[in-house]
């Protein structure tokens, strides 16, 4: 039985993936699961999860600026959002779980123009530092939600993302395919799909073209499988069976199925 004792630290998930492909809903999905199994569990954003991160995600849909400005912004905004939030959870037991989280941050300012070898620089002045006050931050479980951005932008067309878009992010409602062009989100998952494979075998990617239910299936049992089993507990619920598709393997499923973003 889970539970979430004050000398354990608890485990940090992140859901990524472009536009369009469900990560606002697999967060949302996989935070009422460990919720249900007796886990102390919150669910966070990014850009958001502060002050400074929710005032930077309303400028930025006012404001166009270029790659670089946009880079520092967003790890400026990503060192308070670990620092105030997600770092302290995880040190008192609490699982969190990121709607995006430093992958999404390089891939979409890559492919806007920025040097990946700054970016890297800047992602280790904004998160390693933290660990002198010993608030370490380490994805345990990453899983990027590939979904080709045609299809990604069939469901903008078709109003899905704009429905989850309203419930979840009420300031944005845009339209970031006739923004950006399709172009820039073939980098933007090339460049994601990049980085999950060079971070390793905590990242999985899944194919976000399988139907919603389907794809939270495939995250609850890998949490199951590869997070339960290192913390020696189990969730109240019947085990599932095991994934099949191992780490940065694409996850079989049927195309072209409708998912809610």
């Amino acid at each position: 039985m889970p539970n979430n004792a004050t000398n354990s630290r608890g485990r940090f998930v992140v859901i990524e993936g472009i536009d369009g492909a469900g990560k606002s809903l697999q967060t949302k999905t996989l935070q009422r699961y460990l919720t249900e199994q007796g886990m102390a569990c919150i669910a966070t954003r990014e850009p958001g999860g502060s002050n400074l991160g929710d005032h930077l995600r309303a400028w930025l849909l006012q404001h166009k600026t270029d790659a670089i400005t946009e880079a520092l912004l967003f790890n400026a905004a990503r060192r308070e959002h670990a620092r105030t939030l997600i770092a302290p959870a995880l040190k008192q037991g609490t699982w969190v779980v990121s709607d995006r989280f430093a992958l999404s941050g390089f891939a979409y300012q890559a492919a806007g123009g920025a040097d990946p070898s700054a970016l890297e620089d800047l992602h280790r002045i904004a998160l390693n530092s933290l660990e002198e006050d010993r608030l370490e931050i380490k994805v345990d479980l990453g899983f990027l939600l590939d979904l080709p951005p045609i299809e990604a932008q069939a469901r903008w067309d078709n109003k899905e993302g704009e429905k989850e878009n309203n419930e979840n992010n009420k300031e944005n409602m845009s339209d970031p395919f006739e923004r950006r062009g399709l172009a820039f989100f073939e980098r933007v998952r090339a460049f994601l799909k990049q980085r999950a494979e060079k971070e390793g075998q905590a990242w999985h990617i899944v194919d976000a073209r399988a139907e919603k239910q389907e794809v939270a299936r495939q995250i609850r049992e890998t949490v199951d499988r590869c997070l339960f089993a290192k913390t020696h507990t189990q969730p109240h619920a019947q085990p599932h069976a095991k994934v099949h598709a191992q780490p940065h393997a694409k996850v079989h499923a049927q195309p072209h199925a409708k998912v809610s973003r």
